[in-house]
């Protein structure tokens, strides 16, 4: 069994096509994928449309973070 759970198709910074994606999937005999596009589903909705039936799609998302630094202020 071959897994990839780590790709980007172009709707995010990938360089394939969901549809090109199913097709190196199925020719390499990747059993299960995931489209893991940047704060973006529609890549992992054509893939599941395209794919056969012996090739599991998985939904992902890479999602962005705005990070909020707090300072935490302790006295003993």
């Amino acid at each position: 069994m071959i897994i990839d759970l780590h790709i980007h198709s172009t709707f995010s910074d990938g360089e394939l096509t969901p549809e090109q994606i199913v097709a190196t999937a199925v020719r390499k005999e990747i059993t299960i994928i995931s489209i893991t596009d940047h704060d973006e589903m529609a890549g992992y909705v054509k893939a599941r449309k395209n794919a056969p039936a012996n090739l599991h799609v998985i939904p992902g998302r890479r999602g962005r973070w705005r990070i909020t630094y707090t300072r935490l202020l302790y006295k003993p």
